[in-house]
């Protein structure tokens, strides 16, 4: 699955792009900075034919999670990364929340079923 590729390739990349740690959802300790999370917020289907889904479209939503702000070359990495995996960047918003400067990404892909 797309999803699988995705946790490998930033795992397998977490000392180039500089961050503590890459968990889905939440960082369980919220200890070590900079980190990435990411979630799934949508899967849907994009194609069908004969009552049946022929591709769907999957977006991924990662946060880049700083207490800095320091996010832009862990972004540009990241965005390699993902436009590598063939994933086509939808939006990109930075939020500051307690305290922590954050850039949220959505990227989207369309994958055969």
């Amino acid at each position: 699955m797309i999803i699988k590729q995705v946790v490998q390739a930033i795992n397998e990349n977490k000392k180039s792009l500089g961050i503590k740690g890459f968990f889905h959802n939440f960082n369980p300790d919220f200890k070590a900075f900079p980190f990435i999370t990411y979630t799934v917020v949508s899967d849907v289907p994009a194609l069908t034919a004969d009552n049946e889904e022929i591709e769907s479209r999957i977006t991924i939503r990662l946060h880049i999670v700083t207490q800095d702000g320091a996010y832009n070359e862990i972004y540009k990495k990241l965005n390699r990364i993902m436009l590598g995996l063939d994933f086509m960047r939808v939006q990109a918003a930075e939020i500051t929340d307690n305290g922590l400067k954050i850039k949220a990404i959505d990227y989207r892909i369309g994958v055969n079923v």
